[in-house]
């Protein structure tokens, strides 16, 4: 039954959902799925463009004066346009007529290990939820109240997987791991691919100035004491039961048809 919601899920948010095929007029677009890292990228992205560009820094982390959102453009519009979201592709998008004949933004894809951001993602929530990490991971497709379950997942990596499979795209996908092992190489790639001409010194700059301690003081005041950044030293695959273990990869194994490099199957940490 749930593999069923699931794709009637997956259906009503492709084609109900027309953000992406309306609002194309960007010249690079971030999808990501959640706790990947989507604000980290997007200031270290900002700082360099306030240096290549001469503008002021942003002044907080949400601040979407170099990246906006699908319906709100960046405040510069002499500069490139870019905007991120968790939205879907619209199932035209899948259409090569469409996709041929149509511009699109390049597509820039933040991707991280589903149980690490399940992870985050119910610390970050559990006051709201008021249930244990097993009943959030077992939630039903439709109906759960939960944010970012592990059906949202699943879909984001679903959908725009197919989308990376397609030359009519130009996209490039990120995974959070690569992002923090080895941050300058992957916001060097990030520039490169969306073509903002950041110096190495300017991404290691930029770098500098986005450790945790300093971004946590570059967030709003509103959102300083949100659980943002999980502080709990242990793996994620803790938080797992060995039933919970079984239940993952049972889901996966019937409806993730795009996990993007990453092996469900293991728990080696």
């Amino acid at each position: 039954m749930a593999n069923l919601q699931f794709e009637l899920r997956c259906l009503n948010h492709r084609w109900l959902n027309t953000t992406m095929i309306r609002r194309r007029d960007f010249d690079g677009h971030m999808a990501s799925i959640p706790q990947s890292g989507r604000h980290w990228i997007i200031y270290m992205l900002s700082l360099c463009m306030a240096e290549v560009y001469g503008k002021p820094p942003p002044e907080t982390i949400q601040s979407q004066d170099f990246v906006g959102n699908p319906k709100k453009k960046p405040r510069y519009p002499e500069l490139p346009q870019f905007s991120s979201s968790h939205s879907l592709p619209h199932g035209l998008m899948y259409c090569r007529v469409v996709a041929g004949r149509l511009k699109f933004p390049k597509y820039l894809i933040v991707v991280r290990d589903m149980r690490h951001s399940l992870v985050s993602c119910y610390e970050k929530w559990k006051q709201e939820y008021q249930v244990d990490f097993s009943t959030y991971l077992k939630s039903a497709p439709f109906g759960s109240g939960f944010h970012n379950d592990i059906w949202r997942q699943m879909q984001i990596l679903n959908e725009w997987g197919r989308i990376t499979g397609m030359d009519e795209y130009q996209t490039c996908v990120v995974k959070y791991e690569d992002l923090k092992a080895d941050t300058v190489s992957a916001l060097r790639r990030i520039c490169e691919f969306l073509e903002v001409d950041a110096s190495s010194a300017v991404i290691e700059r930029a770098v500098a100035a986005s450790s945790k301690s300093k971004m946590k003081k570059r967030s709003q005041p509103v959102n300083r004491d949100e659980v943002v950044i999980r502080e709990d030293s242990r793996h994620p695959f803790e938080w797992f039961s060995p039933v919970d273990r079984q239940i993952f990869e049972e889901i996966c194994a019937s409806n993730l048809k795009c996990p993007l490099g990453y092996d469900y199957s293991s728990w080696e940490q």
